[in-house]
């Protein structure tokens, strides 16, 4: 496989990866429509890459009760 390219979603195109590779995605996102893009941009840039992802939705809402402190 070496030597190999593979096309981006752009038209441009880089040397496929060696099979031992990944590639971690991890961080927070505002709601899960942007989790989504996140995901679809990286499956579609990252192909042929393994690709393991901990992205998680943390809503902005305002609590609906007052928090008690110690």
């Amino acid at each position: 496989m070496a030597g190999q390219t593979r096309p981006l979603a752009d038209g441009r195109r880089v040397p496929r990866p060696e099979s031992d590779r990944a590639v971690v995605i991890s961080g927070t996102v505002p709601s899960a429509q942007c989790r989504e893009t996140v995901l679809r941009t990286v499956r579609e840039e990252l192909a042929g890459l393994a690709v393991h992802t901990d992205v998680v939705v943390a809503e902005n809402v305002t609590p609906d009760y007052a928090e008690e402190l110690p």
